[in-house]
Parts: C-alpha cells; structure tokens; sequence
C-alpha cells in the first residue's frame, strides 16, 4: 500500500485544529478500541466540558470516567474503584475547557495528507504521563480517531463511529460512579 503524501501542520492549520477542538462542548459516540495487546474493544463515549468523560466497554467490566478532578476506573463486576488525578494523565487533555498547542502542551508530530489530519501532543512539564493524537478526516472536518501512549509505551487507538457533536445536553449523572466507599 503506498502511502499518501503527508506535510507537516502550518501555523494556521494548528490553529483551526485548536478551534475544531474547543467547538466542543460535548459529545457522545459509540466506539472501537485497539488494545496494546491487539484486541479489540466496543463501547460508548461521553464527553462533556470541561473535564468530563466517561468510556463505557460493552465486552468489559470496566468504566472510566473523568469526573473534573479525578480519573476513576471502575470496575462493575467486583465494584470498585481506582481513583488518580485527572491531571496525571494524558487522557485528561481532551477534557480541557480550552485546548491549546502552546504554553503546556507540545507538539510532537503533526501532519496531514488529503484524506487526514493527525497531531501529536505531550505536556511540557509531564512528557512521563504520555502522548495524546487527534487524528481528523479532512471532508468533512472531523475528530475520527484518538490515540494515546501511556509512560510504559503502551498504545491504544480509539476509533469513533458517528461522533455526534453539541447536538443534546448529557447529563451529569454520566460522571459520577457510585463507590460504596464513599458512603
């Protein structure tokens, strides 16, 4: 398979990735995940801003969620939970209120060919934490992929199918896992 020409972002390109990226208020899809070890995953996607996600897994025991100050995964078949700061992890970059490729962020890698664009980020000051892609098709302009490495060199790719936009209000109970810990 021969490869499509790739260029690296301009400036102005970088920049309309940034305000595809902060249009985003929220949004939900069902989605396909490639595992390190090769496996695939199925779920559903929410995301709300500022600092809320949550990954459902269809084949799995397992939600994560962003809830703003933790990320939580929470296994459902023994209920319980893992909680670390959201900050700590990579994956806390596509909860961002604002989302800039400057200041804290770096860019990595950025390029794009007819069909794709693609970026790559780390934060400046916790490179440790990992790296985060956007990957977009082009026609129309639009978040297709992400893809994060974690500080072990573990990768997983997440494929979105349909990812539906500012299109409903999703509710906050998403974002709250009931601990029987915390009662």
């Amino acid at each position: 398979m021969q490869m499509a020409h790739a260029k690296e972002l301009t400036q102005g390109e970088v920049v309309a990735v940034e305000e595809y990226l902060n249009s985003i208020k929220n949004a939900e899809s069902d989605f396909v995940q490639l595992n390190p070890d090769g496996s695939l995953s199925e779920g559903r996607f929410y995301l709300k801003k500022p600092g809320k996600f949550r990954w459902e897994y269809d084949d799995q025991p397992i939600i994560i969620v962003a809830n703003g100050k933790s990320l939580i995964y929470y296994d459902t078949e023994l209920e319980q939970s893992n909680y670390v700061p959201i900050e700590q992890s990579i994956a806390a970059l596509i909860t961002r209120r604002k989302i800039k490729f400057t200041g804290d962020l770096q860019i990595v890698s950025s390029n794009k060919t007819k069909d794709s664009t693609k970026i790559t980020a780390v934060k400046k000051e916790q490179k440790d934490v990992g790296e985060f892609t956007f990957v977009f098709t082009n026609k129309p302009f639009e978040l297709k992929k992400v893809e994060l490495v974690d500080s072990t060199g573990q990768a997983v790719e997440v494929s979105f199918l349909e990812l539906k936009v500012n299109r409903a209000e999703i509710s906050d109970s998403l974002f709250k896992i009931k601990d029987s810990r915390l009662r």
